[in-house]
């Protein structure tokens, strides 16, 4: 029992009695090398002591040394005397920490280390260094002086050259110096250059000799001419030749003392390798005498660590007895279940020692090694559906390992490619890929516009994340980007932009058509302002009672160009605006009239534009507005369609029912252009489509005339072939109603007269604000005129007046119909008529705030003013009595 009790339990309890008997004899080798390392330590300090002190101070003399040689070539390069302060200052901490090494050498001798006879050269070759370069500093701060010199002699030259210039310029006039002028003064602005590039003392000598000869012909001819003062500038240049051989000569100093230098510098590193020897010689000695005590420390250390290795031995055999079966065992049941035995099992589950926790463990491991085959299983399942959608996936993918060799692809990247299958495989590089690709004469370009040659972008690097675009023979664009994969490798997906490229260049057109219609809106407004300016002003002239006959007759023709002006910009707003169907009762021929100056302007010179009109149609219920736009995309679309000359007809019919009566009116453009094939006929209505170039057509055009005549109650029918034309008609329903004839400012009108009516003005621009006063001033009402909505509303404030006649579009941030609802709140019982150059729609400047519905619309006749004027103050006084409270009129 008692040696029961002894035996240690499990493999922990035989590993802590082995460690124990290891550290026994690990102690024992501890303490014998303890006793030789003390000795070693000893020694290594006597050497220490002796040797390395000496070897440091002799290496940092040579540092030093070779630290003063190095720093010479850059004094030599020093550009300002603040730089040359700073070097000599430094040059002279340097030599003092130098001088104060070498004189600590002869310390050599108390240590009895032989010491050479140059030694003390170190010292005198010290102070010669230090007289080199002082000398050195000195011989640099002149070249500074030289180059300033140089400097300021350029400076003269560059004046020089500008006054010679100046009197080449002068050389055609007779009255100026000899033609052969011109040609000295640039002589001697070459010989200046010349002696700046010279690099001897007698080639600058020969060119100074040369430079005063031509200078004093040059200063005898100018001497009592009007360019006398040339000769200060001549001997301006003069000091280059001195300060050319002054930089001659530092520099050739300079190069002699450098080579004085690196001589003082070679004797320097010799003598500090002389002493270098010497210290060598002591430390060798030292060193054998070192090398003994550790080789009695290694022999000892060498009998300890056999004890070590003899009980080491018989610790290992008494333990692995036990345990290496046991881990054989386990071992071979690990090996049974990774080739699929399920049934391994690992003896010693029941023991309570480290083997039986293994035999524990393996069990636990074999049944999550079950668990992880089924997960493989499930795992692999995923992998098909994965590569089912690899394979079904609309854009290409291709993957690229580190090496960039092709390892997987779906059958889409094949597709877009364009390449044969054949030629992609596994293992392929990428430059190979891409080679093939830039042979299908594919152009790449980046996602700017930039062109890329493929065969130079596949010899390249591939940058981590790129974007390409392709663009094939076909007409396709394939987009391809390429990203890093965590494993190194690329991913590239190829995406088919054919579409959406298409439907981003006809997104960008209507873009860019919208915005032309809103600055053709923006100008005919402008362009309004300073018709009502000029119309207003040449009826003041033609009522002016004393005016001649001719000048009213004059002012009568001015005033009706003003007003085909005034038609014009009409129909530019008509283009321009944006708005809901506003049908009323058209004359077909009357619109078409009115529109062919228009027409006209916007066609080629070879193409003739023929009106074919039929005075007996009907009128038709549509929006005016919109059918101009219609015809303008029509006759547009049929002077694209057009190669040279050729023809456009605008004709109008009416369609008759069986019982005779008119049923509807069709209005016809026919062209003798390309015509149209049977599938584009077949799309030409659908939204975004078009044949023209990019940049030439939106692809809305026609979609939009087919919805405003769907819109209008109407039908389009097309016809068109290739080579003979296209013919579009609009049919429309024809109505009973009859054109009410619009409304004439004539002069003979009466003008109705002020009844001492007060009336506030807000116009912002100046010459429409100045003749709206004057023409009502002239109708006899007592007007205020202000150029803003704040200026207005503190008149209103002040004065009680009786009109308030505001343009729409004001500036300052307020527009009309807005100061119009602050002057209401003010005076309710005031009413206000608006005026703009816009037709009835929204304002520019103020998307939620409609246009009012009754507006007087620029550029106004007088007698039209006049009217509205007296219509909204006779409105006001109506109302007055009934409402009480509101009175403000849009009249």
């Amino acid at each position: 029992m008692m040696s029961g009790a002894l035996k240690p339990r499990g493999v922990h309890g035989r590993l802590m009695v082995a460690l124990g008997a290891l550290v026994g004899l690990t102690l024992l080798a501890g303490v014998t090398g303890w006793h030789g390392f003390t000795r070693t330590e000893t020694a290594l300090e006597t050497l220490q002591a002796d040797s390395l002190s000496d070897l440091s101070l002799v290496l940092t003399v040579a540092e030093r040394s070779a630290s003063l040689a190095a720093r010479a070539p850059y004094i030599s390069e020093l550009r300002s005397e603040r730089q040359i302060t700073a070097g000599r200052a430094e040059i002279e901490a340097r030599l003092a920490e130098f001088t104060e090494l070498a004189i600590s050498l002869p310390r050599l001798n108390e240590k009895n280390i032989p010491r050479p006879t140059d030694v003390p050269s170190a010292v005198r070759l010290a102070a010669r260094l230090e007289g080199i370069l002082r000398a050195l500093l000195d011989v640099t701060g002149e070249r500074l002086a030289a180059d300033a010199g140089m400097t300021h002699a350029f400076t003269a030259l560059a004046d020089f050259r500008n006054s010679a210039k100046r009197i080449d310029d002068t050389a055609a006039d007779p009255s100026s110096l000899s033609p052969n002028l011109a040609a000295r003064l640039g002589d001697l602005s070459e010989l200046v250059l010349e002696a700046s590039a010279a690099e001897t003392v007698v080639a600058v000598e020969e060119i100074r000799k040369r430079f005063l000869k031509m200078a004093l012909l040059v200063e005898s001819e100018l001497a009592f001419g009007p360019h006398a003062g040339l000769n200060g500038k001549i001997e301006a240049m003069a000091p280059i030749f001195t300060s050319r051989l002054n930089q001659i000569s530092t520099r050739n100093r300079s190069e002699v003392l450098l080579a004085a230098i690196n001589t003082a510098s070679a004797q320097l590193t010799a003598t500090v390798s002389s002493l270098a020897d010497v210290v060598r010689s002591s430390a060798l000695q030292r060193s054998e005498e070192t090398i003994s005590v550790l080789r009695f420390g290694k022999s000892a250390l060498l009998a300890v660590a056999g004890l070590c290795l003899l009980a080491a031995l018989g610790a290992a055999s008494f333990v692995m007895r036990d345990v290496a079966d046991n881990l054989r065992r386990a071992t071979g049941a690990m090996t049974r279940l990774a080739a699929g035995d399920r049934s391994a099992e690992v003896p010693g589950v029941e023991r309570q020692d480290e083997l039986g926790d293994l035999a524990r463990a393996f069990d636990i491991f074999k049944r999550q090694a079950i668990e992880r085959e089924e997960l493989s299983e499930k795992l692999a399942d995923n992998a098909k559906t994965l590569q089912a959608i690899f394979d079904n996936l609309s854009d290409g993918i291709s993957l690229f390992n580190g090496e960039g060799r092709l390892i997987a692809w779906n059958p889409r990247f094949a597709e877009l490619s364009g390449l044969n299958p054949e030629e992609i495989r596994e293992g392929v590089s990428m430059p190979e890929l891409l080679d093939r690709l830039s042979a299908t004469n594919v152009k790449a370009r980046t996602v700017d516009g930039r062109p890329i040659d493929l065969t130079r972008f596949a010899r390249g690097r591939i940058a981590p994340f790129a974007v390409l675009e392709l663009h094939t023979p076909d007409g396709r664009t394939i987009e391809i980007r390429a990203g890093a994969m965590p494993n190194g490798g690329v991913i590239a997906s190829l995406t088919d932009l054919t579409d959406r490229k298409a439907l981003q260049q006809q997104l960008q057109q209507a873009q860019k058509m919208e915005a032309v219609g809103q600055l053709t809106g923006g100008i005919a407004h402008d362009f309004n302002n300073r018709l009502a300016a000029i119309m207003g002003n040449l009826q003041l002239i033609h009522d002016d009672g004393a005016a001649s006959e001719k000048l009213k007759s004059r002012s009568l023709r001015a005033l009706d160009a003003a007003e085909g002006g005034a038609a014009m910009t009409q129909r530019l707003l008509s283009f321009a605006r944006r708005q809901a169907l506003l049908p009323q009762v058209t004359d077909l021929n009357e619109l078409v009239e009115s529109l062919n100056d228009l027409l006209g302007y916007s066609l080629d010179p070879g193409i003739e534009l023929m009106l074919d009109l039929d005075p007996s149609i009907p009128p038709v219920m549509v929006d005016p507005a919109q059918l101009e736009n219609a015809l303008f995309n029509l006759v547009f679309n049929s002077r694209d369609a057009i190669d040279g000359r050729g023809r456009i007809t605008i004709a109008t019919r009416a369609n008759s029912d069986p019982s005779g009566a008119t049923r509807e009116v069709t209005i016809l453009v026919r062209d003798t252009g390309s015509g149209m094939t049977a599938d584009v006929r077949a799309r030409v209505l659908e939204p975004f489509f078009t044949t023209k170039p990019f940049g030439r057509g939106s692809g809305l055009g026609l979609s939009m005339v087919y919805g405003f005549v769907r819109q209008s109650g109407g039908r389009i029918e097309i016809e068109s072939a290739p080579a003979q034309g296209t013919s579009i008609q609009l049919c429309f329903p024809a109505t009973s109603e009859t054109v009410r004839p619009a409304p004439r400012d004539e002069v003979a009108v009466p003008v109705p007269r002020a009844n001492g009516e007060k009336i506030l003005v807000v116009e912002d621009e100046d010459l429409v604000r100045e003749t709206a006063v004057d023409m009502l001033s002239g109708l006899g009402y007592r007007v205020t005129a202000v150029a803003n909505a704040e200026d207005a509303l503190d008149g209103i404030r002040a004065e009680n007046f009786d009109l308030l006649f505001t343009d729409v579009v004001l500036a300052g941030g307020v527009n009309g119909p807005e100061l119009a609802e602050r002057a209401l709140r003010i005076k309710p019982l005031m009413p206000v008529l608006f005026c703009s150059g816009f037709m009835r729609q929204t304002p520019p400047d103020r998307a939620a705030a409609p246009m009012p519905e009754r507006i007087l619309e620029k550029p106004y006749r007088r007698e039209t003013l006049a009217l509205r004027i007296r219509e909204a103050l006779d409105g006001a006084r109506i109302q007055e009595p009934s409402s009480g409270s509101t009175c403000a009129s849009n009249t």
